[in-house]
């Protein structure tokens, strides 16, 4: 399945930390220039001072500048034939070779996104405790189950989500959005979205954050907890 990778022009860390887990697992990639605040007078509807809705928050615009991205790497999406395809942020590490087709076969209903890692610690271990009594692999998503770091989303859905956030303009427009206007939130409350209760990846957190260093303590919380999950799942469900 193609993954459509999000990294900023001037990371070559994450880039080079990307390259060589694609070239590990011989996955088919295409890197997207991430959209940030220099970027916003050519690429953004919205003009300054922007509010992401958020209570408190203090990086609008670079919150703005990470919307805008995964709505770039759909728009690439759309240039392939493909039925599902797979966005990534240049953090993630992979731990296992994910068997996408047989996974997305094993849910019954529709969706437009599968939501692979969701990065709080408590709620990890709840649904993990989930997924052992009950053996359910995916939960509708709901707020706020939090992160974009990896999904997959289907070409129908990539179009839905251009078709609201893309203007005539060609520029991206958030104005009629009824939510917070951060990337998880807006993403999956636009177009049917599950989650899976056991996680497929994790943030490698040595990478530092580019939007929210003061949550650093709390994704290394949760990463302890994804590892924790990984070691007490034996037959982890589609992976190689």
């Amino acid at each position: 399945m193609k993954h459509f990778w999000i990294n900023t022009d001037n990371n070559l860390k994450r880039r080079n930390f990307m390259t060589e887990q694609f070239k590990k697992y011989n996955i088919e990639n295409y890197r997207i220039s991430a959209i940030t605040p220099k970027d916003f007078d050519n690429v953004l509807e919205q003009k300054r001072p922007l509010t992401c809705k958020h209570p408190g928050c203090t990086s609008c615009e670079y919150e703005y500048g990470c919307l805008s991205s995964h709505i770039k790497a759909m728009k690439e999406c759309l240039k392939y034939d493909d039925p599902y395809y797979v966005i990534i942020e240049d953090d993630i590490y992979l731990p296992f070779k994910i068997d996408y087709d047989n996974l997305i076969k094993s849910y019954s209903n529709n969706f437009d996104i599968i939501q692979l890692l969701i990065l709080y610690n408590n709620t990890i271990d709840t649904l993990r405790n989930h997924f052992i009594n009950t053996g359910n692999l995916f939960i509708k998503w709901q707020y706020l189950l939090p992160s974009t770091g990896m999904y997959i989303i289907s070409k129908q859905g990539a179009q839905k989500m251009v078709d609201l956030y893309v203007n005539k303009n060609n520029k991206y427009d958030f104005s009629q959005s009824k939510c917070q206007n951060v990337a998880d939130v807006l993403i999956y409350s636009s177009i049917p979205t599950i989650a899976t209760t056991l996680p497929y990846c994790y943030p490698n957190v040595d990478m530092g954050s580019e939007i929210h260093p003061d949550h650093l303590e709390a994704h290394k919380n949760a990463v302890d907890s994804i590892k924790n999950t990984i070691n007490i799942i034996k037959n982890y469900p589609f992976v190689n």
